[in-house]
């Protein structure tokens, strides 16, 4: 994961530093910043590299004419292809990663880019002519989105805490939002008052202070199509092979979240279709006094199993949870 943040018409380089520096735990790569004074605005970012590991996928990146600036955090697992697409039409790249691929579609097609991401992100682009603000967030949600807005400034970060380090955002809790922890799952509200979350399949553009949020794609019901459950069970193999295969594209080594459930199990075999090299596999185990709380047996013994028979190289982690610790670290 990536950390990005930005300020617009709003405090200064020291704070936009400040904001990256909160989410430094994000991205131990590199960092870096863009600031533009006539606007009073500014990208920071916190790099943790997965794909082009060379100083060329540094960001906030620009387009050759610095007219376009991007902070982006996630992957798009497609841009190999689209990378195509655009170089068919006379684009070039100065580097191999999916950040350019990204702030060159944005330029080639404006908001209609996100129609050809497959992937998970969250990225803002920054239009240095006219000062005008476009941010997207993936189709589900999978990377966060958080942002203030007053009417004339805008912040927006990876993390709400580095929100809260703005003097001008509010520290004040939303207590009907915080009513249920169901309520506080779904609403775009984040338990604090003025603090939102761009919601999954939705971007926002800001322009002058006027702040406007459109959805560009919803889940829409498959419908029967008369196929057998065999051609279904086939179906559904080919896009799970597929997702597993697209992420898997990486320049650093890959690995598996194992439990020994069924879920984490298969995606592990089919990562081990994709490649024959080593994979590390992670399994988190619990001490016999915590297990005896759990309503599950210990899936480590099918994970040892899954592992073993797969050749990952395995690697077990004991958690022991001290809740009185952790309960107000977490809120």
């Amino acid at each position: 994961m990536c950390a990005i943040v930005g300020l617009l018409n709003c405090g200064e380089p020291a704070l936009l530093q400040d904001l990256c520096d909160v989410q430094a735990h994000r991205g131990p790569d590199s960092h870096g910043m863009q600031w533009w004074a006539n606007y009073r605005s500014g990208f920071g970012h916190r790099r943790l590299a997965i794909l082009d590991l060379s100083p060329t996928g540094h960001q906030p990146m620009a387009t050759p004419d610095d007219r376009y600036w991007i902070t982006y955090n996630g992957e798009v697992y497609n841009f190999e292809d689209i990378r195509a697409k655009l170089v068919s039409k006379g684009v070039k790249f100065r580097s191999t990663g999916d950040t350019e691929v990204i702030l060159r579609a944005y330029e080639q097609w404006g908001t209609d880019c996100l129609q050809h991401f497959n992937g998970m992100f969250a990225f803002a682009v920054f239009d240095s002519l006219t000062g005008r603000l476009f941010a997207a967030r993936d189709h589900i949600g999978i990377k966060p989105f958080y942002y203030w807005h007053d009417g004339q400034r805008f912040a927006f970060a990876s993390e709400i805490k580095a929100l809260l380090r703005c003097p001008f955002v509010p520290r004040e809790a939303d207590l009907d939002a915080l009513a249920t922890p169901a309520r506080f799952q779904i609403c775009p509200s984040t338990g604090f008052v003025g603090i939102r979350k761009l919601p999954p399949g939705h971007y926002l553009t800001w322009d002058a202070g006027c702040l406007a949020i459109r959805r560009y794609w919803r889940l829409k019901p498959r419908e029967d199509h008369g196929a057998s459950d065999g051609e279904m069970v086939e179906e559904v193999e080919a896009l799970l092979a597929d997702a597993v295969r697209l992420q898997m594209i990486s320049n650093r080594p890959v690995g598996t979240f194992l439990s020994g459930g069924l879920d984490s199990s298969i995606i592990s075999a089919l990562m081990r279709k994709n490649s024959a090299g080593e994979i590390d596999a992670f399994t988190i185990s619990f001490s016999a006094a915590d297990q005896k709380y759990e309503r599950m047996p210990d899936d480590c013994f099918y994970a040892r199993k899954v592992a073993r028979q797969l050749g990952f190289k395995f690697h077990e982690f004991e958690l022991k949870p001290s809740i009185a610790e952790m309960l107000p670290k977490m809120v």
